[in-house]
């Protein structure tokens, strides 16, 4: 659960009591400038604060900050909010390096310089004492979005939850930058999402003003969850793995992907829009005249189905085809080597697998025998190879090869 900012009743800045009717002048907003004889010995001069630098910083207090401005003289005093800050070194008429005292709160507060004579002068809501953060202040981080899914014609409010936020900050999803950003408070951002091009999943940035960029990957879906559209071939036959393109819109790492009944294999998310996956091996077997579904489950839960993506139309069987032998039937994992397989009924048009692995050419030798080079495998051990027609009309004829 995210930390809140701790309340303001948990702890109190020790306050030197002597100087209470300054401080109390100062959080009034009583005191706007100040007003000093020379240098405290005569005439009247008007001092002034300009900055503060760094104007962020830890509640612990203790960080070194440059004040400039005018005026300033040795013993002066500074304050934050209502601390009183326990070091303050003046460096000239324009410049001092004091420290920060702590703080109950995460807050932006007013700094003050008081001059020896009581006079003060303030920079409003000068430094901003950072809450918690996620990964080390002064950043930001970025925890959760919600809703997380939305339309492509943009327009949806969404919540940024997180911590280190700041008035000013801007919110881009994806590359595109959202038209309207209210910051609620550290932990908070409200935002509009902007319209965007393509469907899927894109990144939540939040630039803060200081430049400061803290990023949620893979943060909001633009397209209402997953969507199958297409799957490549849609015609594929039964008997061997086929390699299946899958394409659609809000896929996810570690995505299962099943045909009808049949969990694919070696499934890839190349990106949010593309799946490449295999059927088994040994294929799916003959579903005479069926087509079949192609279904997406993402990790987080949500699914999506292509109804009738896959299909096949198997002609009459034609005369079975026989492998009298694989030579050489041992080779490289990594593929590469001319291999003759004899046997019977092989035409030039035969497709021939190794494992999962199709070939990428086939040669039909004088003599009836088919010469092929073996495709690179996963890794070593054995893989069945199997010889089917073109068109798929018969059972593929196997023998089996070893990768050493």
């Amino acid at each position: 659960m995210m930390s809140r900012p701790m309340d303001k009743r948990t702890r109190k800045p020790k306050v030197n009591r002597s100087l209470g009717w300054i401080l109390a002048a100062v959080t009034a907003g009583l005191a706007l400038s100040c007003a000093d004889g020379g240098g405290e010995s005569g005439g009247r001069s008007v001092c002034s604060l300009a900055s503060a630098s760094p104007a962020t910083g830890d509640p612990a207090g203790g960080e070194q900050v440059l004040l400039t401005g005018s005026g300033f003289v040795a013993g002066m005093q500074a304050v934050f909010g209502t601390g009183l800050s326990p070091s303050v070194v003046v460096l000239d008429p324009n410049s001092a390096m004091v420290e920060t005292p702590p703080s109950a709160i995460a807050a932006v507060v007013d700094v003050a310089v008081i001059l020896p004579s009581g006079r003060t002068c303030v920079l409003r809501g000068g430094y901003t004492y950072n809450g918690p953060c996620i990964g080390g202040c002064p950043g930001c981080a970025l925890g959760a979005v919600a809703p997380a899914e939305g339309p492509l014609a943009g327009g949806s409010t969404i919540w940024i939850l997180g911590n280190g936020f700041l008035a000013g900050a801007e919110v881009v999803f994806g590359t595109q930058l959202s038209p309207d950003v209210t910051v609620i408070d550290w932990f908070e951002i409200r935002a509009v999402t902007p319209p965007s091009p393509i469907a899927g999943t894109v990144d939540v940035t939040v630039l803060k003003p200081s430049g400061t960029i803290c990023r949620l990957p893979d943060g909001y879906v633009y397209g209402e969850g997953c969507a199958v559209t297409s799957v490549q071939p849609n015609v594929i036959c039964p008997y061997v793995p086929e390699r299946l393109t899958i394409m659609g819109n809000g896929f996810q790492d570690g995505a299962i992907v099943s045909l009808g009944s049949v969990t694919l294999v070696r499934v890839q998310v190349l990106d949010p829009w593309t799946i490449e996956a295999y059927t088994p091996e040994q294929g799916i077997g003959p579903v005479l005249g069926a087509s079949l579904p192609v279904g997406v489950t993402n990790p987080d839960g949500r699914t999506c189905m292509l109804p009738d993506a896959v299909s096949w139309s198997i002609p009459p069987p034609t005369p079975p085809c026989t492998v009298a032998g694989i030579s050489p039937d041992t080779g490289p994992v990594a593929g590469g080597q001319r291999i003759v397989i004899s046997g019977t009924g092989f035409a030039a048009t035969d497709r021939v697998f190794f494992g999962l692995f199709e070939v990428a050419a086939v040669t039909l030798l004088p003599g009836g025998a088919l010469e092929v080079i073996s495709p690179p495998a996963d890794n070593i051990g054995g893989a069945f190879v199997r010889v089917v027609d073109t068109d798929c009309s018969r059972q593929p004829c196997l023998d089996f090869y070893t990768y050493q």
